[in-house]
């Protein structure tokens, strides 16, 4: 995490002439760092507890992300939230924080290579192969 934040404070501090910490960023109501690749996506969906939806692994649950770091899934999720402005956290919109975390993110805390997969007491490590085949459907 003090390396996500070293990031962005460097970034706000050269591009943004406000004088504001990392730990307030949410609340710029303009300010957003556009890290996601919106042509590559997880080869699965997931909801927001880590559960894949569909495909071979269907069922599964996300229980560790492994990026630059390993982290514990709820860890991940409030890293990717402490980085978004507030209209993408998801208890504001949860489709669009979902669609953001389907994504391919450029930023090495935050880019998926790795997840820990477990269903009853099975654990597999599955390497991300990220496909431009969108296949994240919106919750209506």
């Amino acid at each position: 995490m003090n390396n996500l934040i070293k990031t962005v404070n460097n970034i706000v501090s050269k591009y943004y002439p406000v004088k504001i910490a990392f730990n307030k960023i949410h609340t710029l109501s303009h300010f957003f760092i556009e890290s996601n690749n919106h042509n590559k996506f997880l080869p699965f969906n997931i909801d927001i507890n880590g559960l894949i939806l569909d495909g071979e692994y269907k069922n599964y649950k996300i229980v560790k992300v492994i990026t630059n770091e390993t982290l514990d899934w709820n860890n991940y999720i409030l890293l990717y939230v402490s980085l978004l402005n507030n209209q993408y956290n998801p208890y504001v919109d949860e489709n669009l924080f979902l669609f953001y975390l389907h994504t391919y993110n450029y930023l090495d805390n935050l880019h998926i290579k790795k997840v820990i997969l477990q269903k009853d007491n099975n654990n597999i490590e599955y390497t991300i192969k990220y496909t431009n085949n969108n296949t994240f459907k919106l919750n209506t």
